[in-house]
């Protein structure tokens, strides 16, 4: 995952930096622009959970790259320059290839230099090689918000550097634009500034690999996801108890004082207060997770349509789930902390990924987590995994025992009668080889 975040010293974008974590579990995360430097930048990415890290210094507020690493693969620096970090990659005993995260000067002087320094030939590169970050630059008119401010300027060099470099633009799932700026329809503005590219060794190495455009949230840039290969992930539900979350809401108070009855003594309250905050629950705090889900999903929708057509109200309203999202976020660390046991839980930080994984520990027996259906579909919720299994098993023990068990196994390879077989292979033989 590399992300141009402007900025990581906030709680805002750690915050959102942890999130991303949790929930894609990146094993490389590259930081572009962020804005700190010296001993405060090596004390926040000592705080970041990664065991291994480097960095680019930042000039100024300018500038910066620095990238995270877990210890399951092999990751050696090969060159550092102001505007990229060569790497080379090997996960287990697979081929080792190249990857380069980049960040593009917004001067186009700079830039110039980038072109001319992260090219194959000056870097001895050969073999599979990966290009992700923000480039500060688009291929295409087509790539920005309005075609009549033109990106001739930033194109051609850009474009120009693809091609004699060989490389093949990944794609992109997601909203067109991974920068916009702008409340309004007047002033606003998008582009495609950070995507990721590839040779073509690396691209027959990872056929299926992808890029996904997350929702700007924090940043003005949207985080880019690279997927190697298809993943498969299950969700594991709680034991409903007293969610400290719920002390962030502004009508658990008002709940509270309105449902305790004085008349009654403390264990009465109790019992009662209990199926009071499990309704409550459902019907106003509602599923931290699907709230979240729910959020970020609006988040996405709103900045496909800002992409084709920037509207005032959807711009108010996207700010508007961005504020709210932040609260989710914040209670869903709260969730994890609660959940995880621990008794020396240290106020402020918020290395909600440990506090998770010891919540995995504690939960960890044998379960079954996704089945594949008749169709070759993944079946992860929970409801669908266990009807699945009790019909695959109701039909199995059903099965007629008069059945003859070898017509079973002829009935695996389907046979073809000789006279079929030969109409066959003579209209193969017609449309293949037509008559003149």
């Amino acid at each position: 995952m590399v992300w141009n975040c402007q900025g990581a010293a906030s709680k805002p974008t750690r915050r959102v930096i942890k999130d991303l974590r949790r929930k894609f579990k990146p094993s490389v995360l590259g930081l572009l622009e962020p804005r700190v430097s010296g001993s405060q930048a090596d004390e926040i990415c000592k705080k970041m959970g990664f065991e291994n890290w480097a960095r680019v210094e930042s000039v100024g507020f300018s500038g910066g790259i620095w990238v995270f690493w877990e210890a399951n693969i092999c990751v050696n620096i090969v060159y550092t320059h102001p505007q990229f970090i060569l790497f080379q990659v090997m996960v287990d005993d697979q081929y080792p290839w190249l990857l380069s995260i980049v960040y593009g000067s917004p001067n186009a002087i700079l830039r110039k230099k980038l072109w001319q320094d992260l090219t194959a030939e000056n870097l001895n590169i050969e073999g599979p090689w990966c290009s992700v970050g923000d480039y500060n630059s688009v291929i295409s008119d087509d790539e920005v918000s309005s075609r009549k401010r033109s990106a001739h300027h930033r194109s051609t060099d850009f474009s120009n550097w693809i091609f004699n470099q060989a490389m093949i633009d990944m794609g992109f799932e997601g909203a067109k634009f991974t920068w916009r700026r702008g409340l309004t329809p007047a002033n606003y503005k998008g582009a495609r500034l950070d995507r990721g590219v590839c040779n073509m060794e690396w691209k027959e190495m990872f056929p299926e690999a992808k890029i996904e455009h997350l929702p700007i949230i924090q940043s003005d840039h949207a985080p880019l996801l690279i997927k190697l290969k298809a993943e498969k992930s299950s969700q594991n539900r709680g034991l409903f108890r007293f969610q400290s979350a719920w002390l962030t809401h502004e009508d658990f108070s008002t709940t509270i004082a309105k449902e305790w009855d004085d008349k009654k003594n403390l264990e009465d309250n109790i019992v009662k207060m209990a199926q009071v905050m499990s309704d409550w629950n459902r019907s106003t705090f509602g599923n931290i997770h699907i709230k979240k889900r729910k959020l970020i999903s609006r988040i996405m929708g709103i900045q496909r349509i800002l992409a084709i057509s920037p509207r005032g109200g959807l711009l108010k309203l996207e700010n508007k789930l961005k504020k709210e999202l932040d609260v989710v976020l914040e209670q869903e660390e709260l969730l994890w902390y609660q959940k995880s046991r621990e008794d020396w839980i240290v106020s402020g930080d918020r290395n909600t990924k440990y506090y998770h994984a010891s919540t995995v520990v504690r939960r960890s027996n044998n379960k079954i987590g996704a089945l594949k259906d008749e169709n070759g579909q993944w079946i992860t919720e929970e409801a669908n995994v266990r009807m699945l299994a009790q019909t695959y098993f109701t039909s199995l023990f059903q099965a007629s025992p008069s059945e003859d068990p070898f017509s079973l196994q002829r009935g695996l390879f389907p046979t073809v009668e000789e006279s079929k077989l030969n109409y066959i292979h003579g209209s193969l033989r017609q449309d293949v080889f037509p008559k003149a």
